[in-house]
């Protein structure tokens, strides 16, 4: 339970900060002391599901926010750029070249 409510915390900061709000001024949009959204960012605090609603629409995001890490969003994105590559390069070969491409990838990525 701890590590979610750090991970949440550490989005919440990360976004507050990123939209140049500090806590106390995040905690008067949505009602909430600065002490305790600093809580909230440190994990010290188990903030409830309406609290996370509240600070979303304060920050004007969705509340899959706080549950997303966007480095890993853009890790996939440049995997599915790659591979979209890799694709379009497959397509432009006749079935003879196609599957050559296919024995040699399974030969080389084969577990």
């Amino acid at each position: 339970m701890g590590d979610a409510l750090s991970k949440v915390g550490k989005r919440i900061r990360e976004i507050r900060k990123a939209k140049g709000y500090s806590q106390e001024s995040l905690g008067e949009k949505c009602g909430f002391t600065f002490s305790y959204i600093g809580g909230i960012e440190r994990a010290e605090n188990n903030v409830s599901i309406r609290n996370l609603e509240r600070i979303a629409e304060a920050l004007e995001v969705e509340l899959f926010e706080f549950f997303v890490d966007h480095r890993d969003i853009k890790r996939l994105a440049n995997k599915t750029a790659l591979a979209e590559d890799v694709i379009n390069l497959l397509l432009t070969l006749d079935d003879k070249k196609l599957k050559k491409a296919s024995s040699i990838l399974n030969e080389i990525f084969k577990p």
